[in-house]
Order: C-alpha cells, then structure tokens, then sequence
C-alpha cells in the first residue's frame, strides 16, 4: 500500500467530549506542520461534541459511528480511511503546542527504524471548573518494569527536576503517540491496528510491545511540548473511586491479555517472582475492597482461545532475540 509521503492523518476519538473537543480542534488547526489531515472518529456521543465538530467541518473529517466502537476499534476505522505516512492518535482532552507534530516527523525522518514518538507530556489540572497548566510530568514515554506493569516515565514529577532530552523509550502512550504508518501495517493482526478484543485500556501497551516484537524503535522527543487533563491520578487509591468497576476490570483483564500475547516463556519464567509479587497484591486488595473487579481473571480465561491464536501469530512474526528483550527492562 503506497501512503501520501509527509503527510500526517491526526486522529481525534470522541465520545461526549464536549469538555474539552473545541479547544483540542483549536491547537490542532494552529500547527506549524502544514501537511495533515484531522479526522475525528465519534463513538455515537449523546451530547454537543458533534455540534461543536461541525463547526469546523471546513476544516476536518468527520466519521460518525453509530455505536461505541470503544478506544480500539475507533481509532481502527480511523486508521483504515487513511493514506497518510504518518498517524497521530490523540485524545480529545489532550492540547499540542504549535510545534509538536513537526518535531516528532522530523526526527522520524531521519530515524527510520523508530515506528514511533511521543512528546513532552504536561498536567492540566481541572479544579472546580476552572483548568491551569502546570509544569508536572503526565508522561515522557512507556517504559516496562520485570513485574510486566507499565509506567509513564517520570510522571508525576516537576519539569525543573528532570534533565530532558531525546530517548529511546520501550513505548509510546496513546493519548498522543505518532505512529509510523509502515510500522502500524506490519504489526496489524485480522486487519486490526489496536486490539479490539481490548476495546479500551492497555491498548497502546499492547501495540508498544508488539511493534518491539516486530524490531521498531520508540522514542521521546523533548521539544514536542503537550498538555493533557488530568482528573485522576493512576496508582492512587484514593483516586480509584472516581473510576468505575467496569473500567478496572476491563483495565485488570486486559493487562493479562497483554502479557500472554507478548512476553517471551523464559523471560517470564525468570520474572515470575516480580509477577506474582504484583499479582498478589492486586488480587488480595481487589478481594477486599473491589471484589467486582475479580472478573477480570474470568474474562482472561475466556478470551484464552482467541488470545493463543493472536500469540502464535506475533510469536512466528517477531525480528528480536531474547538478549533484545532483557533489555526493554533495564530502560531508564
């Protein structure tokens, strides 16, 4: 398949995003990049998002699902009306500065053996309806720890305290992430970028892994400056209450998926301790305080068919050696 050499399709996934879609429209149109595109997939919103998007219809594309496709499967009919070099999956709630997408294709261009890069991702804290931007880490790139849990690099963490620069990370996040079209094309399992048995959470963990898999590089490019909203914190417990069961057992069940369709025998066989340590810890607190979330293991064992057949398929395409893989986790 020949893609539009330059150009970028900017795919924005909507689904009662009318908090945040206009002026997430507004940074994307002020680009410094002139070659893109912006389509915005819309997951069947019940409230103004579609209003406010055809206000700029001169401006966009717009594909009104009828149903909620979920994260996966909407920016995979996104994905498929393309022919750009270049995709950026961003969401609605995320802010570019002027000259993200051109500092990220430029150091594609000349790196061809990355399929990937993300900015320097800022907090943008909404408090009692007002919102400020702050100079705190919301992430810097995906890296994977031996307990197979994926951390935003340096989240958290204010920008005076941090000494940037350009990286290789092991992944991308996907509120913001540019994926190399060619990459997205060799990785596709059934015709599907993101796995839409996911439907949503862990997806671009599970395409950041797959796309190692394949020998693709991931980088982090310190100029590329964004801001995205944040209304909760992961990994605090008190936030969890703000999010809904649903959401953490989908969140618990696809991380396995994610690790059964990836890992390598013997590496995880070696980090088993770190494994169980993390399994165990997740399995007593939700057994005490979000028993519902228990599912999640339930749903693993009944996606373990279809998940096997997708494993076979990664596992008889992947370009790396065991010695690669060890080092994903000694990223800093």
């Amino acid at each position: 398949m020949n893609f539009e050499k330059g150009l970028v399709s900017i795919n924005i996934l909507t689904w009662n995003s009318e908090n945040y879609i206009e002026k997430c429209i507004l940074h994307v149109l002020s680009q410094e990049y002139d070659k893109y595109e912006v389509v915005i997939i819309d997951n069947n919103s019940s409230d103004y998002t579609l209003t406010i998007c055809n206000k700029y219809s001169k401006y966009i594309k717009l594909i009104r699902n009828k149903s909620n496709f979920g994260y996966c499967g909407g920016h995979n009919i996104g994905i498929r009306t393309s022919k750009a070099e270049y995709v950026l999956v961003l969401n609605p709630d995320v802010f570019l500065d002027k000259m993200y997408i051109k500092n990220i294709i430029e150091f594609l261009n000349k790196n061809i053996q990355y399929g990937g890069a993300i900015g320097k991702i800022y907090r943008y804290i909404e408090n009692n309806n007002t919102c400020k931007q702050e100079l705190i880490i919301d992430t810097m790139g995906l890296n994977i720890l031996k307990s197979k849990q994926f951390i935003a690099r340096n989240f958290g963490i204010n920008d005076i305290d941090i000494k940037s620069e350009n990286y290789e990370c092991f992944g991308v996040d996907g509120m913001a992430a540019v994926y190399r079209r060619s990459m997205l094309e060799e990785v596709k399992i059934n015709n599907e970028y993101l796995d839409e048995d996911f439907f949503a959470y862990c997806e671009d963990h599970d395409l950041s892994w797959r796309g190692r898999l394949y020998g693709w590089k991931f980088a982090f490019i310190n100029v590329s400056i964004a801001y995205h909203v944040r209304n909760w914190i992961p990994r605090s417990l008190n936030n969890r209450k703000l999010v809904s069961w649903e959401v953490k057992r989908m969140a618990l069940r696809n991380h396995y998926l994610m690790i059964l369709k990836n890992d390598h025998l013997v590496i995880f066989l070696l980090h088993f301790p770190f494994v169980l340590f993390r399994f165990l810890k997740i399995f007593i607190y939700a057994s005490l305080f979000e028993n519902k979330t228990l599912w999640s293991f339930y749903d693993v064992l009944k996606s373990l068919k279809v998940i096997t057949n997708k494993r076979r398929i990664i596992q008889s395409n992947k370009k790396v050696n065991v010695k690669d893989m060890f080092n994903w986790y000694k990223m800093k």
